[in-house]
């Protein structure tokens, strides 16, 4: 029985000493499992495939915010909880995050930022909030797609005219060459199309390859959008279908 007396006397000489240098004893306690928190908001944490939301402790928040329950999104960083709370739809803790600093520009799944997010989810309100704290408007995703090309593609008619208005680049191209009206009009979104073209998109831009908006509403059957794209064509025939 001496020797872990002995050891156990050991240990608490060790701990003492530790503890007299200013040093955790919690620190012992750190593995190599622990995960880094994310530097502009230490505490709060994303979370992982297949956990449960985690609670957003207060560290570098206000206090407020606090128990600000995160949504389980697996694809979303760590550092992405604007994103986050524009997918949960959370209009209050989207305004403390933004109020606290946030990063504006960390990216989601698929590298869109919290303002492409809204684009995608049609949420106008949260696009204004986003842009008024200095949200980058011509921001890429993975696919290299704006916001704008985003809100185009699903047919959200709100986020397209803000973007539009709010100065965004009508002819943006992806990383396929396909610009906002070709989106609107491969997914047949006739309001969109009607939108951008009363704005000035290029009816005859071309993807990679060599697609226009009027042979991609062609090919997929968007019958309202080729008779549209059609009409616009007797004032600029230089359209030509396959």
């Amino acid at each position: 029985m001496q020797a872990p007396l002995r050891t156990g006397a050991l240990l608490c000489m060790c701990l003492a000493g530790i503890w007299s240098l200013g040093v955790p004893v919690s620190f012992l306690c750190t593995t190599s499992r622990r995960r880094a928190m994310p530097t502009a908001f230490p505490s709060c944490r994303i979370p992982l495939p297949g956990r449960r939301p985690h609670i957003c402790l207060h560290a570098g928040v206000p206090d407020d915010l606090a128990g600000v329950r995160l949504p389980k999104y697996v694809e979303i960083s760590q550092e992405a909880l604007l994103a986050a709370a524009v997918v949960q739809n959370k209009k209050d803790d989207l305004r403390k995050l933004l109020d606290a600093g946030a990063p504006l520009e960390a990216i989601s799944g698929k590298g869109r930022t919290a303002l492409a997010c809204a684009a995608v989810a049609d949420d106008e309100e949260s696009a204004r909030l986003l842009l008024d704290k200095g949200a980058q408007l011509e921001a890429l995703d993975d696919s290299g797609r704006t916001p704008l090309a985003l809100a185009a593609a699903y047919g959200n008619f709100a986020l397209v005219r803000f973007f539009v208005e709010a100065g965004a680049n009508i002819e943006a191209r992806d990383n396929g060459k396909m610009t906002a009206l070709l989106w609107a009009s491969v997914n047949g979104n006739e309001d969109v199309v009607r939108f951008l073209l009363d704005n000035g998109a290029d009816i005859h831009a071309e993807d990679e390859d060599g697609m226009t908006a009027l042979k991609l509403a062609t090919l997929g059957k968007r019958d309202d959008v080729m008779k549209l794209l059609l009409l616009v064509e007797v004032d600029f025939p230089q359209e030509k279908l396959m």
